[in-house]
């Protein structure tokens, strides 16, 4: 077998199509999974957030207070873990061997780690290759020849131990020669590029182009037409990030789609487990209890959820008058289904309903981790009936809880019994892996890509560089001066910014000096700053053709981009319709008569008769995500059922015309608290301190002022919320009386 191995090969292949047998084009995790199955080694099979926590586990096991780490782990576990194991990995793939060398503390204390996860953690990349190459001094693999991709300098040591091992040829492609046509623009920046600090003024004659562009997906759309009208073939398109807006651009182009992914952590499946497990904490936060509601997957059915969401849209909370009314009816929908499609009410309970805790003591493991496992349970079960493109997003999920599961019991075995909300969201998201879109696939036939310049190592015609964008700068290494000598003296290889700038500029000139006849490069202006190698053309190359996209489109009279033919016809002008004021619907389109009207909706059918229609006939309401109630509406809401209960307690003169004022207060304090949790539950939120005491203020200050009025006005007894009815002929008109008060002489006050 012939392997083509380069260091960022995994993604997209641009080189052209070919008929091979026993050839196959790998990156480092393709080359070492497959030397591993050859070899007979074990392969590591851990969840990123299980590696996490198992080395976790070993520093806690080495951590005491002279640790280096001591301090930032006692406040952030996970994240010093994470970054330790950063470390780690990256001085065993430059030859490490997990012992000390020297007298540097903190590589003592590593050593000292190392003790402990040598057995225990996850094997990294660099160990797993010193166990490849040890293996291949006695044993075979099928690969007869290896092809490296990338310079073989450029690898990290222990990679080249393993392909020394193997032996391997360098493709031409890696360092080539300068190869376009001879006197053309793209010829003289090649030779230029290839020197030091040589400098050449470019003639313009459009075999280096720039594009520069506001939108991307004008650029790409622009781009798509070009490849369409000149062909796919000895073309390459290079898209570091975002290649799926100009796959998109293809598609509507009619062009085949190149493959490029969009990974994402926030896949509506993935989002289950987190969602599940945020309804633990009190006070519940009412925001994250609808989007459990409103989620597209979720373990409880929509009929189920649809009247729950309604009722935490008006009253944000759980327990008020309008939750449980909600539930009544669910509960009397589910029985009067068959036992096979039933809900029963318990599972309503677990999700919606189950013990919470304080999000500064945490909640027990147990709890969570039986909440992680149920979730995984039902994600089970849901994939055994979804399409072939879901199934694999259901099993990243369930993924996802079994590596928080067994974070969790790593926890429990630990010693600790309870997690803070702010560890386990921080367990969540290290389980939480970014997944690509199952619909986003590469067609046949479509145009050569990639998302890293360095794999355009075969000779092409055309290179297509979109969105050349502005790029990190390269950090500094975190260890000191003496500890890069240090581990220089044991074998570690970590190459210094310097050497890594270089290798990344070697990447951006490989596909320029591979291209034969043009240079297409797309700069959008959205981006703040410059990519460096467009920096260096400018400096030493001036005088290339550029094309303003946006300012050539929006010109009068042109209907060709120059330099790429892509024609514009212009569209022609069409105004705006005037207002409406009169609509005519179909005959066939029967507007039912309503035989119960209120007093809001006779004010839409008076006043605004579309909305009327649209509103109570073609049933269209506003999103119920973006219309949770808050400031003013919540807090009227939340008034006006405190009066009500206030005054169903204490419906006459002698129930409140004796209360003092603190005996007043201590009702509402007693009451308050309640009411927000029940249906005003956003004022209990982190931050929100201030909001819940202006509303516990105003609403106590009303009903002090309230009650004088009543005594000034000789008011025996109050009713809230009295039902009316009144008899039209063409409906009945119902309505409710907020207050009903009846004086001394029984007179009757609406209020």
């Amino acid at each position: 077998m012939i392997v083509r191995f380069g260091l960022h090969a995994d993604g997209l292949d641009p080189s052209p199509p070919t008929t091979t047998l026993g050839e196959i084009r790998l990156g480092p995790r393709g080359l070492l999974e497959t030397l591993e199955t050859d070899l007979g080694l074990p392969p590591v099979l851990d969840h990123p957030a299980a590696q996490v926590a198992r080395y976790r586990s070993c520093l806690a096991d080495a951590n005491d207070f002279a640790r280096f780490y001591h301090a930032s782990f006692e406040v952030d576990p996970i994240g010093v873990s994470r970054e330790l194991m950063r470390w780690r990995a990256q001085w065993y793939e430059g030859g490490w061997d997990g012992r000390s060398h020297g007298d540097q503390p903190r590589l003592a204390d590593m050593t000292a780690v190392e003790a402990f996860a040598r057995e225990r953690a996850t094997p990294c990349v660099g160990q797993r290759l010193a166990a490849v190459a040890g293996a291949l001094e006695t044993r075979r693999t099928q690969i007869e020849r290896l092809v490296l991709l990338d310079d073989p300098a450029d690898l990290p040591l222990a990679w080249r131990r393993v392909v020394d091992a193997i032996g391997f040829a360098v493709h031409a492609g890696v360092r080539p020669a300068p190869s376009a046509v001879p006197n053309s623009d793209l010829a003289r920046l090649q030779a230029t590029l290839s020197e030091s600090n040589a400098t050449q003024p470019l003639e313009g004659d459009g075999s280096v182009l720039v594009l520069h562009a506001e939108s991307r997906d004008v650029s790409a759309r622009a781009l798509a037409e070009y490849v369409g009208r000149s062909g796919l073939d000895g073309r390459v398109l290079i898209a570091e990030r975002d290649g799926i807006v100009f796959d998109r651009a293809l598609e509507r182009s009619g062009l085949p789609r190149c493959g490029f992914q969009h990974r994402s952590r926030f896949r509506p499946v993935s989002q289950v487990p987190a969602l599940a497990l945020a309804l633990l904490w009190q006070p519940v936060d009412p925001r994250v209890l609808l989007q459990f509601l409103l989620h597209p997957v979720a373990p409880l059915p929509w009929r189920v959820r649809r009247p729950l969401a309604a009722a935490v849209a008006e009253r944000p909370g759980i327990g008020g008058p309008d939750w449980q009314a909600a539930m009544t009816r669910i509960e009397q929908t589910e029985a009067e289904r068959g036992e096979a499609s039933r809900t029963p009410a318990e599972e309503i309970r677990y999700w919606l309903a189950a013990p919470r805790f304080a999000q500064d003591t945490g909640a027990p493991i147990d709890a969570i981790a039986a909440r992680t496992k149920r979730c995984a349970l039902w994600l089970e079960r849901r994939r055994a009936v979804v399409g072939p493109l879901d199934e694999r997003l259901y099993t990243a999920a369930i993924s996802q809880c079994m590596a928080l599961a067994d974070a969790l019991d790593r926890l429990s075995a630990d010693g600790h019994a309870r997690v803070p909300k702010p560890e386990l969201d921080r367990l969540i998201d290290e389980a939480a892996t970014a997944q690509p879109d199952a619909s986003a696939f590469a067609q046949a036939g479509h145009l050569g890509a990639t998302t890293h310049p360095a794999t355009v190592v075969d000779p092409v015609d055309e290179v297509l560089w979109w969105d050349l964008a502005p790029q990190p700068s390269e950090p500094a290494l975190p260890w000191s001066s003496s500890e890069l000598a240090a581990l220089a003296s044991a074998g570690v290889n970590l190459p210094p910014p310097a050497e890594r700038l270089r290798r990344r500029r070697q990447d951006w000139l490989r596909p320029l000096l591979n291209c034969r006849r043009r240079l297409v490069l797309v700069v959008h202006r959205s981006e703040r700053g410059r990519h460096p190698l467009l920096g260096e053309i400018e400096h030493r190359c001036p005088g290339f053709r550029e094309l303003d996209l946006d300012g050539t489109l929006l010109r009068d009279g042109v209907d060709a981009l120059p330099q790429l033919g892509v024609h514009t016809p212009a569209l022609p002008v069409r105004p705006p319709r005037p207002p409406q004021r009169w609509w005519s619907l179909p005959p066939h389109v029967a507007l039912p008569a309503r035989p119960v009207e209120s007093y809001t909706s006779l004010s839409k059918l008076y006043d605004y008769p579309h909305e009327w229609v649209l509103r109570y006939l073609a049933n269209l309401r506003p999103g119920r995500a973006a219309n949770i109630h808050d400031r003013g509406l919540l807090y009227g809401n939340l008034a006006h059922r405190l009066f009500e209960r206030f005054f169903d307690v204490h419906p006459g003169r002698s129930q409140w015309g004796g209360l003092s004022e603190t005996d007043l207060r201590d009702w509402l304090d007693s009451n308050l608290a309640r009411l927000f949790e029940s249906e005003g539950a956003v004022l209990l939120q982190r931050g929100r301190g201030g909001d819940r005491q202006y509303v516990a203020n105003r609403i106590e200050q009303a009903l002090a002022g309230l009650l004088r009025h009543l005594h000034g006005a000789a008011i025996e007894r109050v009713r809230s919320e009295v039902p009316q009815e009144a008899r039209h002929p063409a409906f009945e008109l119902r309505g409710t009386i907020d207050l009903l008060l009846t004086d001394a002489d029984e007179r009757r006050v609406v209020v």
